[in-house]
Formats: C-alpha cells, structure tokens, sequence
C-alpha cells in the first residue's frame, strides 16, 4: 500500500496535448475512481501511471518517490485489464503465480502466495482449470488474484466489470468492494460507468477534456456538485433557467416562484435530480406546467419526460405508487421543484 500523487501531470502525444496538468492525491488505501467520457483522458491518465504512456511535464510519485523514468515492471503495480489478459495455456494457479515467478520467487513462497490469493477471490477449487472453462466473473477474479499476489502498492484497474453482463457486474461490484476491505491496497479504477464509479469508489474524479474538474465522495459529488458541467453530465438532471428577483426569489419558467433566500439578483440555472420533481395534475405555487412526452418503466420506478415552456425539457421520477395510474401521453401535469435540493448555478457558466 502507499500513497499516490500526480502533480499537474502533462501528456502530449503526435502534437495533441491529452493531459493538461491532471493533479490527484490518492490516500494510502484510498480507492478513487476515474470517470469521464469517451476521449476525456482517463485511460491516458492510468497508462501514465503504469510507465506505459510517457510523461511530458508535471510529477508521478508513489509512497513519496518520483517514477518518471521508472519502467512498469519496476513501479510494483498490479493491473487489471478489460480483457482480463489471462494465458490461455496455463492453469488458474499458473496464471496467479506468474508475477511471483517472474519475480524470481521460489516454489514454496508461489504455492502459499498463490493459495492466499485464490482464497481472497474465492476460487480455491479452481486452480487447475484452464481459463476457457471459467465464467466471465471467475475470470476477473483470477485477473484480480494475479495483479494481488505480488503485493503491489498501487492496484490499477481498466474498466474492470466492462465486459460482464449486468447482473454479474452488480454481483462483482460487491466482491471488489469486499476484497479492497480485506487487502487495503490503494486503488485506481477507470470506468465510463458511473453505478460503478459511485458504488465502488470512496471518491470519485470527474474527467472532460484531459483534466479532472471535480473530485469528492460520491454522495456528495451526486447531491451537491460544484460545476452544471458534472451535474448534468453524472446521472440524469433537470437545468432550468430561471430568475432571482431582487427578493431573493427564484422566478421559474412560466411565472412561478420559489423562496430561495441567499440568492443574488440575476440569470440563473437550477439543477435538481428528477427524484426531486413532484409530479402534480393540478398547478401549484412554485411548479413548472409541462406536457408528458414519454414514460420509460424502469422497474422498481419510471421516468416521466415531458417539454415545459419554451421547449425546456425535464424529467421526474414515478414513485411505485403512481405507477399503477400514470399520466398519459400529451397530458399537461406540474413539475414541482423540492425548495431544500436546488443547486443555483450562474447562467455565464458552465
């Protein structure tokens, strides 16, 4: 285990500069996942801790020492790729001992290792099959074992569950988290899944553009966070333009008002979750008129979609109750704010 830093770290690669100055400080045993969309730098950032994507300004250090110039083999970290990476010719125990035999380690030292290992993951029975006769999840968890058993300081893992099918990465997403708690082993996890992000990570990092814009624990970066940019971008999000009146009102599309005391004067956005929308059929103070477009059943709720004033389009959530007697297609219902979950966010930013 050890700390972690990345200090205004720089990557340029055919002229494209990917990294613009990504800094992080990732606490020992901390497990911080970074999320972005496609092309925000992500994985470049990973790859760069890994020594397998060269550096071009800016600090890595890991327990206090710089690894620039360090090539991977030599900067003690375990990896996990998408594709798991396992050799299909050796055993699940010949796969798991392959770093240690490459560490020079003797065979007593790699059977015990091994057998710890497979014990963390839960595979003890299966260590002389091959990987063609193991599921999808008991691929992961021998290509967890084998990045493990080394020790390493910092553990990386590259869309780890990306290839698993939903409920195996729900079941997965459980495992990891039991298996960071027992080893203690600071992680980075790369993932465009933000269910994973959040339920896997004591922080997460928002990526866009080759810089990190937010970092915090995932249930306040969910509830409260700092940018419009990463609330509509980290799971659904209703951005109303709205008015603050010179009383500290919130004036809304359509004429209604909110108390919203604080506020200063002026053009603003207000993001809230559609969790927080109270769906009415009758208008009321502070609710926003809007005609229903589309109910999309989810399950244990649905999502109502519907085009208020102006083309603004929102959304709420049907609590189980509703789903019974839903509002139909091309009604006219009222959208209704909760007061104590708005985020103002000034209208010149993004």
């Amino acid at each position: 285990m050890a700390r972690l830093e990345l200090d205004r770290v720089e990557v340029t690669l055919g002229g494209n500069r990917i990294l613009h100055g990504v800094s992080l400080d990732v606490a020992d045993g901390e497990c911080v996942a970074l999320l972005g969309p496609s092309g925000c730098g992500k994985t470049t950032t990973l790859r760069a801790i890994a020594g397998f994507t060269p550096v071009s300004g800016g600090e890595i250090r890991i327990a206090g020492r710089s690894v620039l110039g360090l090539p991977p083999h030599r900067r003690n970290l375990g990896l996990v790729f998408q594709d798991y990476a396992l050799f299909p010719h050796m055993t699940v125990a010949q796969n798991i001992g392959y770093g240690l035999r490459m560490r020079g380690q003797d065979r007593g030292t790699i059977a015990k290792r091994v057998e710890e290992a497979l014990d963390l993951v839960r595979l003890g029975e299966m260590a002389d099959r091959y990987p063609a006769r193991l599921s999808g999840g008991q691929r992961q968890r021998v290509a967890l074992a084998r990045a493990l058993v080394i020790k390493p300081d910092i553990l990386l893992l590259d869309e780890p569950l990306g290839a698993l099918d939903r409920k195996l990465r729900d079941a997965m997403q459980v495992e990891l988290k039991r298996i960071h708690r027992e080893v203690g082993v600071t992680t980075i996890i790369v993932t465009h899944d933000q269910e994973e992000a959040l339920s896997l990570a004591d922080r997460v990092a928002v990526m866009f553009t080759g810089d990190i814009r937010e970092v915090e624990r995932p249930a306040t970066l969910y509830a409260r966070p700092r940018s419009r940019e990463v609330m509509d971008f980290l799971g659904e999000a209703n951005l109303i333009p709205a008015d603050v009146t010179p009383e500290g009102a919130l004036r809304l599309p359509g004429g209604g008002e909110i108390l919203h005391a604080g506020a200063s004067p002026g053009a603003v956005r207000i993001g809230i979750r559609p969790e927080h929308m109270t769906i009415l059929r009758e208008a009321a103070s502070g609710s926003i008129a809007a005609r229903v477009t589309e109910i999309v059943f989810k399950g244990a709720h649905a999502s109502l979609y519907a085009e208020g004033p102006a083309g603004l389009a929102l959304s709420a959530s049907l609590p189980p109750a509703a789903l019974a007697a839903p509002p139909a297609i091309g009604e006219t219902v009222h959208l209704r704010p909760d007061p104590a979950h708005l985020i103002l966010f000034e209208e010149d930013k993004a």
